[in-house]
Parts: structure tokens; sequence; C-alpha cells
């Protein structure tokens, strides 16, 4: 998910990279979500917290090739194909949140910079609570919960 670069924070802040729907083009079944994105549009915290940091691009995304395969990947393999083996089969999740913000020093680089990390933050824990509900929803599937009589 990455914004779009300007001044404005606009309503739809955070949409699908242009990355993932070029990997849609080369992998056919792959189902690009948006609920992420409309879950982060929707959320007034972080809506606030963008107003005041004023980012020229804020991105969120899965690690989508593992820090092992990074260096097969530099050196020919197709990279594409490296990240829909990951996708199919992850190790683990990992999002990676870049905010490009340019900072000049000035007496307010300090309150520039809390605010930042106050972006970060908030995000960071919107994408904890996404996983755990996610990681609850399918630990549970196809599985009953039986109490023991006693």
């Amino acid at each position: 998910m990455q914004s779009p670069k300007g001044r404005l924070i606009r309503k739809n802040f955070f949409k699908p990279s242009k990355t993932l729907r070029d990997l849609q083009k080369t992998v056919p079944n792959l189902t690009i979500s948006e609920e992420i994105c409309d879950i982060l549009n929707g959320n007034r915290e972080l809506k606030k917290s963008l107003e005041h940091v004023n980012p020229d691009e804020m991105h969120v995304s899965l690690l989508s090739v593992p820090t092992g395969l990074r260096p097969m990947v530099r050196f020919g393999k197709d990279a594409s194909k490296e990240a829909m083996r990951f996708y199919l089969n992850p190790l683990s999740v990992v999002w990676c949140i870049t905010v490009c913000k340019p900072l000049e020093p000035s007496l307010r680089i300090k309150k520039e910079v809390d605010n930042i990390m106050k972006l970060l933050n908030i995000t960071t824990q919107f994408l904890e609570a996404k996983v755990k509900e996610k990681h609850n929803s399918v630990r549970g599937f196809g599985t009953e919960s039986h109490r023991n009589p006693r």
C-alpha cells in the first residue's frame, strides 16, 4: 500500500501498490485485497497523525522475499517467482513501514521526529492487532472446542 505524493491528506491515502498490481499480471490467481487499505483509510487516529506529519509518501507492505533469498534475487533469480513462493508458504509475517519526510535542521525537528514515531507506532499497533485477528481466525479454522465434563 502506498500513499500519493502531495500536500493534502486525501480521503483514500492508502491504496494497493503498483508493485503488487504488476505481480498480479504475472500471477493471475493472485487476489489483491483492499481490506487493510480501507481500514487504514478509515482510522481517525491515523489520519490525524498523517495530518501532523504530512509525509511525501508512506508505504506499508509485507516482506515479499525472505532475507535469506535476497542475494539470489539480486544475482539474477526472478524476484516475482521468489515473492510468490514465499507468499504461498510464508515462514513469518513481517511488515515494512516506510515514511518519506524530508527534515531540515530547525527548532521543531524534535517535534517532527516525535510525530513521525507516533505515526509509525499507530500503524504498527494496528497491523499487530490485524495479524492477531487473522491468526486467531486461521488457528480456529476447522476445529471445535469441547469442554471436558467434570
